[in-house]
């Protein structure tokens, strides 16, 4: 049960929507135009969320009404917030579907759920299926049916199947090779380096298996820095640079010589790839046969 003492913490909707328009359109009389209200209108909602914050949320220069930066945060909020609602409206038709909804990361989608799809829909064509992306910084509204994550072994759960381990190794592609003219081991030192947006991987596979290099990768003029492993993994597949791969993600395309080990030493044996069922959802017969399949496609990398 919602305490009452939470939701007078929350202003007014009308107020919010305000807020939002006035952010979004910069000023109090271009916010009223958005919102087909009148512009004392919007200046009643404004006197009503100072009236509501603590922390100030608007200046005024002359006649003008600007954001703060708590204002901006608190707008940029409610933005969000609303797309949200927006987004769900617009996916009511798919709630009347039903269908077993699956959230996996983005390479896990292209390399593993799509090239199986149709023989899946082949075989159960009475089961509707729902693939979205499950983006780790961006939590979802609605919990999918089934999750494919990416997650530290020390944060798997119980009731989680682990599908295949996420250890990651160095690799480049042949382009890189006769581009450069150096062997995959020879690039490893000379890149160039594709490093991933924390600046993580590089430091730890420097750190634990070529401690000799280091001083020479932080050094380096030109660094390319990518979000995600569908990014890290398209642009080595292009011959960019040197970058990880997740080595179970990257079997086929290793095996089959399109990607080339710069080295077998790995990183990140402590990371995993699990399926999480919803519980509410777990006896669910088409679930359970959505999970079954996924099981079988993604166990077979391992």
């Amino acid at each position: 049960m919602t305490d009452a003492a939470d939701i007078r913490r929350l202003p007014p909707l009308k107020a919010l929507r305000a807020l939002e328009a006035i952010h979004l359109t910069g000023s109090v009389t271009r916010a009223a135009q958005q919102l087909r209200v009148s512009h004392s209108a919007i200046s009643h909602q404004v006197r009503i969320l100072e009236d509501w914050s603590t922390t100030p949320l608007f200046s005024r220069s002359g006649r003008t009404t600007v954001l703060t930066e708590a204002g901006r945060s608190l707008a940029m909020t409610a933005h969000r917030a609303f797309d949200e609602v927006r987004h769900e409206i617009d996916r009511l038709p798919l709630r009347q579907v039903d269908p077993v909804t699956v959230a996996t990361l983005p390479l896990l989608a292209t390399e593993v759920i799509l090239p199986n799809l149709t023989t899946f829909t082949e075989k159960e064509p009475n089961v509707r299926l729902h693939v979205s992306l499950a983006l780790s910084d961006r939590p979802m509204m609605h919990t999918p049916d089934l999750q494919i994550l990416f997650v530290r072994r020390a944060a798997v759960l119980a009731s989680d199947v682990t599908l295949f381990a996420g250890d990651a190794i160095p690799v480049c592609a042949p382009a890189l090779v006769k581009r450069t003219g150096q062997s995959p081991e020879a690039l490893l030192e000379a890149g160039p380096h594709i490093h991933d947006e924390d600046l993580r991987m590089w430091p730890t596979w420097v750190e634990q298996h070529r401690r000799g290099i280091q001083k020479r990768l932080g050094d380096e003029a030109t660094m390319i820095l990518l979000e995600g492993s569908l990014l890290i993994h398209e642009a080595v597949a292009q011959g960019l640079g040197v970058g990880f791969v997740r080595r179970a993600m990257s079997a086929d395309k290793l095996a089959s010589g399109e990607l080339l080990a710069c080295s077998e030493e790995a990183i990140d044996f402590d990371w995993v790839y699990v399926l999480r069922v919803a519980a509410d959802r777990a006896d669910d017969p088409q679930v359970q046969l959505v999970a079954k399949w996924l099981r079988r496609i993604c166990t077979q990398r391992s």
